[in-house]
């Protein structure tokens, strides 16, 4: 039973983000016909019914297991999320797969099979409380219906029910109440008539058994609820297109005068005024019949719908993800591009220019790679090198090299390659990293024949990049070097050295168990095995022989024994490791037992760019870099700040988007992020206290980003507020975009706020086309505001002290 939960809870979870994409396609599509809307949901009800679903290029599914079943064994871990403006801790479970062995089993244990038997209990139970309620409400109207009378086939009188209303699923019969109005009668007819047509007594039940089976989801309730009535839209929609305009007024009398009081959900039934009577009103007054355009655009809009959710995500072969992760080229890798031809001899005739410079590849393991037009030519690792002044100056000749002396005098490290092709051109690349994090790449020849005891290996840099570089986001194919040799090349970024050290004996045959040391701040990260999405991080502490690490969350602590260059794992005094299975015959082991050694490895930690300015207005630049962020599935980066002897450092989870500095008219650095749909967003950033805070237009990102946006009326905010409404009527003399986005509404609505807030609410009136933004005051009585602006933004109103 724990597996079929488990299964059933993906199934729901990849359901509610089709949920969600309707809940866009609704208000894209509001002015389409509304059993388009129908259709919609149909495709969400697919999604919940078949367990598997054909394999596409063109799904956009993220996954089709989120929850693997190894959590149904797996220990519970934690992760801090490391946003200081939310300072709460997340619980985050296991959901990467093996690829290199069939789907491991970790270790049964009582506590882990007792906590999915509850839950699936509990889900059992809600299914029977829900067909139940279906039952008890049947009989309830059968019985309220048994002694109506037959008007004419299929049409009943009854005494004792308020409403009209189909009920029966194989005969359906219409119900009408004895006191219904004669002058409402033919619409009711036609409404309900409309409805068997439709097979909406057959769609509104299997809607209602899946909602009792995925009652635990609440996306699930929400597109049942707008099923509901978007069913009951179509409905009114379909009469009146028969109809004819004319009978608009009569019609929506007609509703108003049956409509139905404190109808709880229902499973069977299908009311005339069941949902939403005063939105069925609008969209009936406002009834025009659609272009033919709409029609095919929302059509299309189905076919995609369904094209890119119903489908699932190819799924690689084992072998062929083993034989990506052999490349060495991984998600951790930085593709490095030229930004400054820094340095060149001029003791050689051919000039380089950056735009010629070719695009470097450095993987984890320090492997260097060169793009040409059929992917990338393996180098070979690079080594770091005791970096002596003698060494540096045999390979820059300083007579040539102008301003070589200062970028020696900063370099913290040194890595190196020598090379050979064609058994004979001899290249030499060079890889330096400044003590302000910016990385150069050099290269040039080797061996070329000369004796000067000074320089025994016959080696000199011919260009010198400053470089900037980017998170590679995909593994590419490579090839062995096979030709004469080629130049750096390099795109932005900086990088920060951690000291790093790899467990080699680890039954991990991938991924191998890797802490990193940052030196700077004190912190770590240890990555224990490929099936864990814990982040393992926080702050640690060498004391003798003895490295100690303990994670932000406070549930974990490593301890290590120095010996020599290597850490040994003490698995006695340190937390509990999970254990998997690493062959479908071998037994749950650790990915580090006790004893495992930690080797030196040398590592880029990647910065995604750099810059220095005077944010703060004090007369001093502050250095200022942008880190990848720790985090999977959202996007995230480290925003870091050196002012004087003061750090800051802070990270912000926001929409996906490149994010770079640029300087802003005052010549004051601000990050720039570009996300998609040609959207370019400006951050300005401000340091209060012992943070680092970014703010677009004014407005802290903390409340912009992740805003969920429910549903209200504006017509009944106004009457509630009466009074207490100050209307602004904007001229709007340029050409707007529509407010479309949760963002665009709170930026709008900021420019009418008089009070400081410490949390944004948004709320989105679909009939009326109004924006709700609440900007609430903690502890401040009278302290809160809400601005409604219209999507044209012409319209504004705000309530002060609310």
């Amino acid at each position: 039973m724990s597996q079929i939960f488990l299964q059933l809870l993906n199934m729901s979870i990849t359901a509610g983000i089709i949920v969600l994409v309707v809940l866009i396609l609704r208000l894209l599509l509001r002015r389409s016909p509304k059993w388009i809307r129908c259709i919609l949901w149909g495709i969400v009800a697919l999604r919940l019914m078949i367990p598997y679903s054909i394999e596409s290029v063109f799904s956009l599914v993220p996954e089709t297991e989120p929850i693997a079943e190894e959590i149904v064994y797996a220990e519970p871990v934690g992760a801090y999320t490391g946003i200081f403006a939310l300072n709460t801790t997340l619980d985050v479970t296991d959901t990467t797969v093996n690829v290199t062995a069939p789907t491991p089993m970790p270790e049964e244990t009582e506590v882990s099979y007792s906590a999915v038997d509850i839950a699936s209990a509990v889900w059992l139970c809600g299914i029977g409380v829900m067909l139940v309620y279906a039952v008890v409400s049947s009989v309830r109207i059968s019985r309220s219906v048994a002694e109506g009378v037959e008007e004419e086939k299929g049409i009943f009188l009854c005494d004792r029910i308020s409403s009209p209303f189909i009920f029966g699923i194989i005969r359906p019969k219409i119900y009408l109440p004895s006191s219904i109005d004669e002058c409402d009668k033919h619409y009711v007819i036609a409404h309900e008539r409309a409805h068997i047509r439709r097979k909406d007594h057959w769609w509104k039940p299997i809607g209602f058994i899946l909602l009792s089976v995925y009652w635990f989801n609440p996306l699930i309730w929400l597109g049942y609820i707008l099923l509901c009535r978007d069913i009951e839209l179509a409905c009114d929609e379909k009469v009146i297109s028969e109809m004819g305009e004319e009978a608009k007024k009569s019609y929506s009398t007609a509703l108003i005068n049956c409509s139905a009081k404190q109808r709880l959900v229902s499973a069977c039934p299908v009311a005339f005024g069941e949902t939403g009577v005063k939105g069925r009103i609008r969209s009936v007054l406002n009834y025009k019949k659609p272009a033919f355009w709409i029609i095919i655009v929302a059509l299309i809009a189905c076919i995609a719908l369904a094209v890119f959710f119903l489908t699932d995500p190819l799924k690689k072969d084992v072998e062929e993800l083993k034989v990506e992760y052999d490349t060495g080229i991984g998600y951790e890798d930085l593709e490095l591009r030229a930004t400054e031809l820094t340095a060149e001899s001029g003791a050689y005739s051919f000039v380089q220019t950056v735009e010629g410079a070719p695009v470097y590849l450095i993987g984890s393991d320090m492997c260097l790679y060169v793009e040409d037009e059929e992917g990338y030519i393996r180098y070979g690792i690079m080594s770091e090198c005791e970096m002596t002044e003698e060494k540096f100056d045999s390979r820059f000749d300083n007579g040539y090299f102008e301003g070589i002396e200062e970028i020696k005098n900063n370099n913290e490290k040194m890595w190196e390659l020598y090379s050979t092709s064609n058994g004979y051109t001899k290249a030499l690349h060079i890889l330096l990293l400044q003590k302000d994090g910016t990385i150069y790449i050099g290269c040039g020849y080797h061996g070329m024949g000369r004796n000067e005891p000074k320089n025994p290996d016959d080696s000199q840099i011919r260009w010198l990049y400053k470089v900037k570089s980017t998170v590679s986001t995909a593994p590419k194919a490579y090839r062995d070097v096979d030709y004469v040799y080629h130049d750096p090349n390099t795109n932005a970024i900086l990088a920060a050295i951690t000291e790093a050290y790899t467990c080699s004996e680890s039954p991990e045959e991938i991924l191998k168990p890797t802490i990193s040391l940052s030196e700077s701040d004190g912190r770590f990260q240890f990555t224990y095995s490929m099936f864990s999405s814990y982040l393992c991080s926080g702050k640690y502490e060498k004391t003798g022989n003895e490295l100690i690490l303990r994670t932000d969350d406070g549930e974990n602590v490593y301890y290590f024994e120095r010996k020599g260059e290597d850490y040994i794992f003490d698995a006695k005094r340190s937390s509990p490791m999970p254990r998997y299975k690493y062959s479908s015959n071998g037994n749950p082991e650790p990915p580090v037992a006790d004893g495992a050694v930690f080797s030196p490895k040398p590592t880029l930690t990647p910065v995604i760019d750099y810059i220095e300015s005077d944010i703060d207005n004090d007369g001093v630049k502050e250095a200022i870099s942008i880190t990848v962020g720790p985090t999977s599935g959202l996007y995230s980066f480290y925003l870091n700040v050196t002012d004087g002897d003061k750090d800051y450092r802070d990270m912000f989870i926001t929409e996906a988007g490149a994010v770079s500095f640029v300087l802003n008219d005052e010549g004051v650095a601000v990050i720039k992020q570009d996300m998609p749909g040609e959207i370019t967003r400006y951050l300005d950033i401000v340091l209060e206290g012992d943070h680092a805070y970014l703010y677009e237009e004014g407005v802290s990102i903390v409340h912009i980003f992740a805003q969920e946006v429910t549903e209200y009326s504006y017509t009944e905010d106004m009457a509630d507020h009466e009074g207490m409404v100050e209307m602004i009527n904007v001229d709007m003399h340029e050409k707007i975009p529509n407010i479309s986005t949760a963002r665009e509404a709170i930026l709008e609505a900021h420019k009418r706020v008089k009070t400081n807030y410490d949390r944004v609410a948004v709320g989105y009136d679909e009939s009326e086309d109004m924006w709700k933004i609440n900007f609430y005051t903690e502890g401040v009585l009278g302290g809160d505001q809400i601005v409604y602006v219209s999507s044209d933004r012409s319209l504004i109103a705000v309530i002060y002290g609310d």
